[in-house]
């Protein structure tokens, strides 16, 4: 049984009591169309809530079909989905940026 949605819940109401404009970075992204019980589809959910919050999203990914797909159904999102293909810990290394949330997968 996969219960993210009280996680998430959980995570987004804190979020948004803590900061403005949310910093979010995830390792690892979305895989296929909805996929929630598998990657939780996670991606896309955080993405639209920073784009709406005026935040912004990292996504690291190693597998460049997932960065592809991750990168198509966040387009409609715009300037505040960014998704990379690498390894996820030299992004977190190399990035000198704020992390309001982090979200290892």
């Amino acid at each position: 049984h996969q219960d993210r949605d009280r996680s998430f819940d959980v995570l987004l109401r804190e979020a948004t009591r803590r900061f403005d404009r949310p910093i979010f970075v995830e390792t690892g992204c979305i895989r296929r169309e909805e996929d929630w019980s598998g990657a939780g589809y996670s991606t896309y959910l955080f993405g639209s809530y920073v784009a709406v919050r005026g935040g912004s999203l990292d996504s690291i990914d190693l597998d460049p079909k997932n960065v592809a797909f991750a990168r198509d159904w966040t387009a409609s999102l715009g300037d505040a989905v960014r998704v990379h293909h690498g390894r996820g810990d030299v992004f977190l290394r190399s990035s000198a940026d704020p992390i309001d949330v982090l979200y290892c997968d």
